[in-house]
């Protein structure tokens, strides 16, 4: 089952990446530069960039109700929680970064985290609040990832 969403064009997007996410990228996924930067273009392109709505693709995984992926083709999965319900953004929070190898026991530790994240996203009732939440979880805008992906 997959969930399609209508991003708003009057809502930035913002993207947050768990430690854990990042420490993969520079650990495992280390040397897999074209995967990383076909992964981040398209993260760039579908979710942060965009003049008018762009859609963002999720799957839902059975049993897991909280996480989803977000996917570029069969090279990297980013295992993640998407909500457009706080004033002003569009926020992806990406949990784990993987080439695909992954095992339900792991996706179930992330939906515990996944679930509360939501949570704390809900309880955010400005736009203040939501950008200080930004801010304080090292948010990344498209220029950062645009940065990002030149580094690799």
């Amino acid at each position: 089952m997959t969930t399609r969403h209508s991003l708003s064009d009057d809502s930035e997007s913002a993207l947050i990446i768990e430690k854990s996410a990042k420490d993969n990228l520079e650990g495992e996924l280390k040397k897999k530069t074209n995967e990383k930067r076909n992964f981040f273009k398209r993260l760039r392109s579908e979710f942060l960039d965009g003049d008018v709505p762009e859609n963002c693709v999720e799957k839902i995984y059975k049993g897991v109700d909280s996480l989803v992926q977000f996917r570029a083709g069969n090279e990297m999965r980013g295992y993640c929680v998407y909500t457009d319900s706080v004033p002003s953004y569009n926020i992806l929070y990406i949990f784990e970064i993987t080439d695909h190898k992954y095992s339900k026991y792991e996706l179930s530790k992330y939906d515990a985290r996944a679930g509360k994240t939501l949570e704390e996203l809900d309880n955010l009732s400005n736009t203040e609040e939501v950008e200080q939440y930004l801010a304080n979880n090292n948010a990344h805008y498209s220029e950062d990832i645009k940065e990002y992906i030149q580094s690799i």
